[in-house]
């Protein structure tokens, strides 16, 4: 995180809309994690991290814990909990988690899953939505995503978790 911090500023030419990271990771709560993550939001960034895959309080994990990024959860394609996303009041979004077909080494495909195959939907999801409303990314998209996010259809979401699925806004 720190490096994608100091080298965004000689990228701002060529990313006049801004920057938008991804944060398929996470781990243990920590502190300093939670800090790094905080300075880029802070730097104007927009951050999507996953809530991790231990069915646990994403509160009790990082980058996951951290206020000011874009927490999210996953779901499957029938409007279902992925069964390992983590939840809890740290999570601001839900996103596609269950059999997300992506890319692979060697020039293949595989088909996983993890809220580490949600997120990026919710950060492609945030430059598409800094271009098409001609402003720059920032932390603002989190609210705009959660705004357009389809309410209530996640049928077995955890009580204190929002049940907000991503949503593009088109009709």
């Amino acid at each position: 995180m720190d490096f994608v911090h100091k080298d965004a500023p000689k990228r701002k030419a060529q990313c006049p809309n801004g920057f938008v990271v991804n944060m398929s990771l996470g781990g243990g709560r920590t502190q300093a994690v939670n800090d790094a993550a905080r300075a880029l939001v802070n730097a104007g960034f927009f951050v999507a991290v996953a809530a991790g895959n231990n069915n646990q309080d994403a509160r009790n994990y990082s980058p996951a814990s951290e206020p000011t990024v874009c927490t999210v959860g996953g779901t499957s394609k029938y409007d279902t909990r992925y069964t390992m996303s983590n939840w809890g009041p740290a999570l601001d979004i839900l996103g596609p988690g269950v059999e997300v077909l992506s890319t692979f080494p060697g020039g293949r495909t595989a088909t996983l899953s993890g809220t580490s195959m949600a997120t990026p939907h919710i950060a492609g999801l945030g430059a598409y939505f800094a271009t098409l409303q001609r402003r720059v990314a920032g932390p603002w998209l989190c609210a705009e995503i959660q705004r357009l996010a389809t309410r209530n259809v996640i049928k077995d979401q955890v009580a204190s978790t929002v049940n907000l699925l991503a949503f593009n806004g088109a009709t």
